[in-house]
């Protein structure tokens, strides 16, 4: 793996009076409970993606976002963070004696990789994240600044407070104290600013008349709404349900890690329906999901009865062996498909029932088949409406190509007009000084969650400010740094691509925004045909081809997001800009 430089999330947990307890406990009791304590840390960070570094004596330091990066490590750490803490407490029931854990969690730009590297990052966000840790009370969660942000929306914090950190001066820590459930659209934005949906009449039409003709032919549509990170499809679908009505919308999310996550947006759907609160009992959840399958069919039929026991199964709150003891393996499959299917078409009489799908291209298998499943053999007024980026298509090329009743859209980015009123709609007006707006124009480039981090950053760092409850601006600036905000999501995409296509990129960020190829060849070999590289990028919606050629008469290509360019350039060492620009670059 080569040196790369990249924003992580660090965590650091360690088990409180661990050194004690060897002074006052059998040695190798103490070795066999923090052996299966261990164990347990192990296995819930690495279920959040997280890599495991190191154990060291009492305490485990564990990195989000290497070797692969993904667009949200911040929470995928705390959340393992809330997992660690609660496992560890219930494990300790077990044990011969009760364990609790002091937990850190920070968020910074570190040094990866590298020939022969003995840690998995270097820099001085580790540090910090080990100083949280070791200020943080026994079974309290302690974040770093960032990190904060990065989670904001999804994590309810205490009282910030400031810690004198031996080394590096005094820092912000804030408690996190729960954990809160947000939709995908509710976890970014300018807090309490709303812009009105821009640019997006013709997608918002077809989804409301694709729901419209579900209600008037009875009968199932699926529509799967495509586009790239904070392109606004969640934005569309928000407005989509407040013409609909949330009393005709169920929705659920895929997730990306975590273990028993296949069926998960159905589990999320199902709960909801049913009215099951998260401290319900098992007894009582299984009771109400129960009545509200009775209350769908009209009785306590033999048909209702059947569905209430494999529904269950995808609700979690019954094993297989328990709901279908007479079924074979092979069979399970289709049982909850059907079963979850003929509840939907009972949800579904008389008035329509939207079931709204969020990202889709992190689905397991059996997930997206289900999905296609309802799309096509439901005999009921149900809108199936997915969400996906475009990767779905390079696992599913085919998804929902074969369904007579089925659609496709893809989201655009925003023109420059576009652009600059959500510009104005955001920020309340509309003279922000030329070269400001023009700028965050053109970093944007017509993508609306780009815009609105943008907008955040500026507002943060005191370019822009509130006076009499109006954004204005405070002083004009040159440059505007890519937010961290975006930065783990443009770099999950980097890092989603072959090494040779990722290295090529990092050569052309160093070259500019317009590259040739030419030019990525004089700056050394790459594993690969650069051509062949550049057109597996424009094929990732990652750079564009031009018209005009280079001097050796390779193809001109551009970086479809000048964002994309500079998060591909902080990836490099110093030292390895330094050694490319002086071959003329």
């Amino acid at each position: 793996m080569l040196e790369e430089r990249k924003l992580v999330t660090v965590l650091f947990a360690d088990i409180v009076g661990s050194t004690a307890l060897g002074s006052v406990e059998d040695p190798e009791l103490v070795r066999r409970t923090l052996a299966k304590a261990f164990g347990e840390m192990r296995r819930l960070l690495e279920a959040h993606g997280g890599t495991v570094e190191k154990f060291v004596g009492d305490a485990v330091m564990t990195v989000f976002g290497t070797p692969q990066a993904h667009d949200d490590d911040a929470e995928r750490a705390v959340r393992a963070a809330f997992a660690l803490r609660d496992g560890i407490a219930t494990l300790s029931a077990s044990l011969p004696f009760p364990l609790q854990l002091r937990i850190g969690v920070n968020t910074g730009q570190v040094v990866t990789g590298g020939e022969g590297a003995e840690t998995l990052v270097t820099g001085g966000p580790v540090n910090v994240a080990a100083r949280l840790q070791q200020s943080a009370a026994p079974g309290e969660i302690v974040v770093g600044a960032l990190t904060r942000k990065l989670v904001e929306g999804g994590v309810r914090f205490g009282p910030v407070r400031q810690i004198d950190a031996k080394g590096l001066g005094p820092l912000e820590a804030f408690p996190a104290e729960a954990l809160v459930t947000a939709l995908p659209e509710q976890h970014r934005g300018l807090g309490e600013l709303r812009a009105p949906l821009i640019g997006r009449d013709a997608e918002l039409r077809l989804l409301r008349e694709s729901y419209e003709k579900v209600g008037h032919e009875r009968a199932a549509y699926l529509v799967t709404v495509f586009g790239q990170a904070g392109v606004g499809k969640s934005r569309l679908v928000r407005e989509f349900v407040e013409i609909v009505g949330p009393e005709h919308v169920l929705r659920g999310r895929c997730l990306p890690y975590g273990s028993g996550i296949t069926y998960w947006p159905l589990y999320e759907m199902l709960r909801a329906d049913a009215g099951i609160r998260g401290d319900d009992p098992r007894e009582e959840a299984a009771r109400k999901l129960r009545a509200a399958v009775i209350a769908a069919f009209g009785d306590a039929s033999e048909d209702a009865e059947a569905v209430a026991r494999r529904v269950a199964v995808v609700a979690g709150l019954a094993t297989v062996e328990e709901a279908l003891p007479n079924i074979a393996a092979a069979d399970v499959g289709d049982e909850l498909r059907w079963a979850v299917r003929r509840y939907f078409e009972q949800r579904a009489q008389p008035a329509s029932l939207a079931l709204i799908f969020d990202d889709i291209h992190w689905a397991e298998e059996p997930m997206l088949e289900m999905i296609e499943h309802l799309g096509e053999w439901s005999r009921a007024p149900l809108f199936v409406l997915c969400l996906a980026r475009p990767e779905l298509r390079d696992r599913r090329p085919s998804w929902g190509g074969g369904l007579m009743n089925a659609a496709a859209v893809r989201i655009e980015p925003l023109s420059e007009d576009e652009t600059r009123r959500l510009i104005a709609a955001l920020l309340l007006v509309d003279d922000l000084p030329e070269s400001l707006r023009a700028t965050i124009v053109a970093r944007a480039q017509g993508n609306p969650l780009y815009v609105e981090e943008l907008l955040r950053m500026l507002i943060d760092a005191g370019h822009i400010e509130r006076r009499d409850g109006r954004f204005v601006a405070a002083r004009n600036i040159a440059e505007v740094a890519v937010p961290a905000t975006l930065q783990g999501l443009l770099a999950a995409r980097l890092d989603q691509l072959p090494p040779a296509v990722k290295r090529a990129l990092q050569r052309a960020s160093v070259v500019g925004k317009v590259f040739y190829a030419d030019a990525l060849s004089a700056l050394g070999p790459l594993e690969g045909r650069v051509e062949d590289l550049l057109q597996f990028a424009a094929r990732r919606d990652l750079v564009v081809e031009r018209d005009e050629r280079g001097p050796g008469g390779g193809r001109a290509h551009q970086f479809k997001h000048i964002l994309i360019r500079d998060v591909a350039y902080e990836s490099l060492p110093k030292e390895e800009r330094s050694r490319l620009h002086a071959r003329g670059w």
